[in-house]
């Protein structure tokens, strides 16, 4: 059960989380309704292709990075840690938005402060140079209103699926097929 505030912040992720340009789950749901399939089944293909681990699937990373914190005590060690072992970091460095994805920006200060959170953010920016993503920012949302650990990812996907209902509308009417070519880059010798 939500107060104001926390019903405010809810309600702006959820717009936030409308639409994030031509991304794959998008893509995936024009080419599924391109198609002519179902608005269901274009709905169901985005969401498959939102739920890995390089789209909506970052989100269990970024609780896990949570959770490295709260163990180890030391922002920067985890930052450090990760970036010895490869391990990534999940949550920070969008190529799409290099200064920080501004929807996670947005969200993020609408949210009451925390000192672990700002310490993450600032290991990441000064020792990796990444900025936050949504992903980031729905899971430090979910942690501020003490929803359920499996909240930010039904969140982020009840929030995309307006904006790809949207797409598949859109593409519906149409009334165009997508169909990219492809161009062999092999070689042409004979084995």
């Amino acid at each position: 059960n939500l107060d104001g505030d926390g019903a405010g912040i809810l309600r702006q992720a959820l717009v936030l989380l409308a639409d994030y340009e031509l991304n794959t789950p998008t893509f995936a749901a024009r080419v599924i309704a391109s198609t002519g399939a179902s608005i269901n089944a274009s709905l169901i293909g985005a969401l498959g292709a939102l739920a890995g681990p390089q789209n909506g699937g970052q989100i269990e990373r970024v609780e896990e990075l949570f959770g490295e914190f709260e163990r180890v005590g030391n922002a920067a060690s985890v930052v450090e840690l990760r970036l010895h072992h490869g391990d990534g970091l999940p949550g920070f460095g969008d190529e799409l938005a290099p200064a920080g994805d501004p929807r996670a920006v947005a969200l993020m200060a609408s949210l009451p402060a925390d000192a672990e959170r700002e310490a993450l953010m600032q290991a990441m920016l000064s020792i990796a140079g990444k900025r936050l993503t949504m992903d980031f920012a729905l899971v430090s949302m979910r942690r501020a209103l003490k929803l359920p650990a499996d909240a930010a990812m039904s969140l982020f996907a009840v929030g995309r699926s307006v904006g790809l209902l949207a797409h598949i509308l859109e593409q519906r009417r149409s009334g165009r097929v997508i169909r990219p070519r492809a161009l062999y880059s092999g070689s042409t010798k004979a084995p």
